[in-house]
Formats: C-alpha cells, structure tokens, sequence
C-alpha cells in the first residue's frame, strides 16, 4: 500500500471511530450539602425583586437588589424601589440603619424588628429579613420548625416556616453549589397577604477552602 493510500484509510477508519463515540451525557444536578450552606460567613446575591400587598390597600412594585451577607448582618441594597432612588438597608444585632442612594441616613433604630417595621411602612410590604438570608441560600432557617418539600436532585421545592412559604422554582451553579435562582415567596404578616419574588442573576461566594468537597 503506497503512503497515501494509508494515509487515507487511516482517515477513514478515525472518522468512523468519531462517528461511533458517544457524547458524554450532561453532569448531573448537584445538591448543596445544607451544612455548607449554613456555615457561609460572607456572600452576595444580585438579582431583581417584585413585591405585592394585597388587602384593603393593594400597593407594590420592583427593585433590583443586592444581598450582601457578612455573619449575622444583612446589607440590602435595593435600586429604583417602587420609583425611589434607591436605598441601602443594614439590618444585624446592632438593629436597622437605612441611607439613602446618596448616602443620607434615613433610619437608625436597634430595635430587632425594625428591618421588617420599616419595609412595611415605607415601601409597602415586608418580609423576614432574618429568615430570608437563610431562604436565598435555599436552606431553612435554623432558629425556627419549617416542614420542607424537596425535588427529585433532593433540593428544597418548597419550604414552610414562621407564616411563609417558598417555592424554589430554578436554581443554578454558583462555584461548585447548586443554588436558587428563581423563588416566591407568600406570606401574611399583619394577616395581609404578601407575595415576593426573587430572581437571582448573580452569586458571589466567598468559601472556605474545602468546603465543598472542591
């Protein structure tokens, strides 16, 4: 056999070979262990939020909003609520600070649920700002009972806890996690009924070494 005609049956027999090899099947969903989740001391969320109070005095609207999470305080930035410039929420031990987009302190109160007092009366609906940096995460919050419903991958479908409840409709993969991108949340608080939804965009984690498994 002359040079290229090896050459050619050599090709021949590669593009056969290819032809027959199988594409590797997608990885499949991976579920968070729920203990890594809780032990994460410092992430971000940035998304979109929607909020509507129903009752005698229906009101709501929309946001973009950043969640940023250092220990056991809360800081929510919140762009264009409700056609607001904008605010910045801490909320942790210390109570509630609010400025404003400009940097003008709106609000310092230390009273523990002043967080929830103030989304209430200045934007016209609220939720648990303590549970919810828990429910973002797609976890329950631990200083509460909550009765949980998981999906097929053994993540939360839908949790029940302190007169909310959650419903995970998507989640993504966010450094080696599988976490919410999509949930609703309903409640009513005040016996108003609530619902808020969050659409997660972008997760920023900040992960002890090892911590997943990675």
């Amino acid at each position: 056999m002359s040079p290229a005609a090896a050459w050619r049956a050599a090709l021949l027999v590669t593009v056969a070979v290819a032809g027959c090899t199988r594409p590797e099947p997608p990885p499949a969903a991976g579920v968070a262990d729920p203990g890594v989740l809780l032990a994460l001391e410092r992430w971000e969320a940035r998304g979109r939020i929607a909020a509507r109070r129903e009752g005698d005095r229906p009101d709501g609207g929309q946001a973009s909003i950043e969640w940023q999470q250092a220990g056991p305080t809360a800081t929510v930035v919140l762009r264009g609520p409700f056609g607001a410039g904008g605010y910045q929420v801490t909320s942790g031990p210390a109570g509630l600070a609010v400025r404003s987009a400009v940097g003008e302190t709106v609000i310092d109160d230390p009273a523990p649920d002043a967080a929830e007092r103030w989304f209430a009366t200045e934007l016209g609906w609220t939720f648990p700002v303590a549970s919810v940096r828990y429910w973002l995460l797609g976890v329950a919050d631990p200083a509460a009972t909550a009765e949980v419903v998981r999906d097929a991958d053994g993540r939360l479908a839908l949790l029940r806890q302190a007169g909310w409840e959650v419903s995970y409709i998507e989640y993504r993969e966010a450094a080696g996690l599988w976490l919410p991108r999509r949930l609703t949340l309903t409640g009513a608080p005040a016996g108003v009924p609530h619902r808020v939804r969050i659409v997660v965009d972008r997760w920023l984690l900040d992960i002890p070494h090892g911590a997943n498994g990675q």
